[in-house]
């Protein structure tokens, strides 16, 4: 039900509204509404809920046969649309669910979705940011999601966490599709130290490298200009500053221009690679070379291009130190 002004071409109501197309791919309902037909435009003022169905989310990410997308359910407290701009937004408590295990909360969430092409263009929200994607809580100011690739990018201030890890950067970007996390321009992570020892790489005794750390005060705190994070996989780029802490007192310390390591499926250390002035030290020895590589497989660390090591009083160089 709702009340038609012809001067005005307008139809209104305090009443539920109900839209949707006739394929299904589309709908949205809400209570509370006003249509102009001069611009063709409606606002819904409460109770907005929307599902947009994957079919509408054309592109590399969607075509991806890994990557099924399901369907998108949005929901808010007020909802504007121009179909002759294809310009949407919904506004206060908005909450969006539904893609690959994923979902955002914020403020505000505008979109482009043109009728006439039926595909979303683009999607941008704002506003105390939470997004929830495997496991990981991310929260930020900005977020714009492009579903061509299926790529969300986090702004102003964004931070993350993943259990007992957590991370923080200038940016941050959720690859669904491909399942990559990147943080760049003052990135910073912090994991628990089985994760990534240098005093045991350095000192077996303190504990064999890969296997797992008593303490639960033990963290690894690793500064770069970025990180990415991939299945058992993560890559650290641009001077590398790794730092081991036992509460507030350092272990052991290590700095590289470009470090790689990789995780076995207990998520124990299962191999490191370090590139560029490579400096890793802890209370007793320092370590120095232009590469330095860990395997989990044997426990080797393996030092080369000009390595020097040096313990209390002794020291030493060469061409490779094991």
């Amino acid at each position: 039900q709702c009340l038609y002004d012809p001067d005005d071409k307008t139809a209104s109501s305090p009443g539920p509204l109900r839209v949707l197309t006739a394929d299904g791919k589309f709908w949205i309902e809400g209570e509370g509404f006003l249509f102009q037909q001069t611009n063709s435009s409606l606002v819904i003022s409460n109770r907005v809920r929307t599902m947009v169905s994957s079919d509408l989310l054309a592109g590399a990410a969607t075509n991806n046969s890994s990557a099924q997308a399901s369907n998108i359910e949005i929901s808010s407290d007020r909802f504007q649309y121009s179909a002759d701009a294809g310009q949407g937004l919904y506004q206060q408590h908005v909450h969006v669910s539904g893609t690959n295990q994923m979902s955002l909360t914020g403020r505000q969430l505008a979109f482009q979705l043109p009728l006439k092409e039926r595909q979303l263009q683009s999607m941008a929200a704002e506003g105390d940011l939470v997004v929830e994607y495997n496991g990981v809580h991310a929260t930020g100011q900005s977020a714009v999601y492009a579903p061509d690739t299926g790529v969300v990018r986090l702004s102003g201030k964004p931070a993350w966490r993943s259990e007992q890890n957590e991370g923080r950067g200038d940016k941050l970007s959720i690859d669904r599709t491909n399942k990559i996390f990147r943080a760049e321009g003052n990135a910073w992570v912090r994991m628990p130290a089985q994760s990534f020892s240098i005093s045991s790489l350095l000192s077996p005794t303190n504990g064999a490298a890969g296997t797992s750390l008593k303490s639960t005060n033990q963290f690894v705190e690793i500064a770069s200009d970025y990180h990415e994070f991939r299945t058992n996989w993560a890559d650290f780029g641009k001077h590398v500053e790794v730092t081991e802490r036992v509460g507030e007192q350092v272990r052991g310390t290590m700095s590289c221009g470009l470090m790689t390591v990789s995780y076995s499926g207990t998520n124990q250390l299962d191999s490191m690679e370090a590139t560029g002035n490579v400096v890793m030290r802890d209370s007793t020895n320092t370590l120095t070379g232009g590469k330095a590589v860990f395997s989990g497989t044997n426990g080797l660390l393996q030092l080369t291009e000009k390595p020097t090591w040096r313990s209390g009083a002794r020291d030493g160089k060469g061409e490779d130190r094991k």
